[in-house]
């Protein structure tokens, strides 16, 4: 979902059968339109910016060029890639241009998303993203003099939709059924696989629904009322506990009998 005051991460590819012979005309090509789709979403106006847009998450990153070729891509996650990468590939989708070009990159990239057996980097890159979950669900972060609570529902969306990441990273090699985009729609089939119980995927979805409510009102309409302020401060403090506690229940070092060498 594409939210008022969103940061973009667009991760850009091209492909084509028989242009091999004219590579390098064809990549200028490709990052000179890539420019321009830059220049649409956020270049300064009268009227401000359209989005706000990271390009942390294409292959090489800040090294890389702004639009890959596929099969470079494809390497670069296959020989380099990181456990964050896959997290944040976890809610990737086709969105514009070709889009049967990004269904089959994205059913190509599933097996080293969700990996059945996990490799030493993969048990402490999930263990570095379980300690990070950790510190944050520790650490209140309060509202401002004017009482502004939208920081704070900021970071608790990104703690909860982080942590629903986690669990599909953890389960969906064996459960394929987890390997959706959507956050409820993906605590819906962690519950319906056992991976939590049914308290747990109603908190989740409780809170996630209303926190995002607020996060649109407060962007695009006005502050919350006082009187609704204190319910605010009731759901960021459930949402906290509830990320602590699954957190402390998960167990990446279970994992180890499934560990392949690298």
């Amino acid at each position: 979902m594409i939210h008022q005051g969103a940061s973009l991460r667009p991760s850009m590819a091209w492909a084509g059968a028989g242009l091999h012979d004219h590579q390098n005309h064809v990549d200028d090509y490709f990052q000179q339109l890539g420019q321009g789709v830059l220049k649409l979403l956020s270049e300064p106006t009268s009227l401000g910016i359209a989005y706000q847009v990271n390009l942390r998450m294409r292959p090489y990153s800040g090294q890389g060029p702004m639009v890959a070729n596929v099969d470079v891509a494809r390497q670069y996650y296959d020989t380099s890639g990181r456990t964050w990468e896959r997290q944040a590939l976890v809610k990737v989708r086709p969105n514009a241009g070709d889009q049967q070009l990004g269904r089959e990159f994205i059913a190509d990239m599933q097996p080293w998303i969700y990996r059945r057996y996990l490799m030493r980097a993969d048990i402490t890159g999930l263990a570095a993203l379980k300690r990070r979950l950790l510190r944050h669900a520790s650490t209140t972060v309060e509202p401002n003099e004017a009482g502004d609570y939208l920081p704070s529902i900021v970071v608790a969306i990104d703690e909860l939709e982080v942590l629903v990441q986690f669990f599909q990273l953890l389960h969906g090699g064996e459960e394929k059924s987890l390997r959706v985009s959507n956050t409820l729609e993906a605590i819906q089939r962690l519950r319906a696989t056992g991976c939590l119980s049914g308290d747990e995927a109603s908190t989740l979805q409780d809170c996630y629904r209303q926190l995002r409510r607020w996060q649109h009102q407060w962007q695009i309409a006005a502050p919350l009322p006082p009187a609704e302020r204190q319910r605010c401060e009731q759901v960021l403090a459930r949402t906290r506990k509830t990320v602590d506690l699954l957190m402390e229940r998960s167990s990446v070092e279970s994992f180890e009998g499934t560990v392949e060498s690298d």
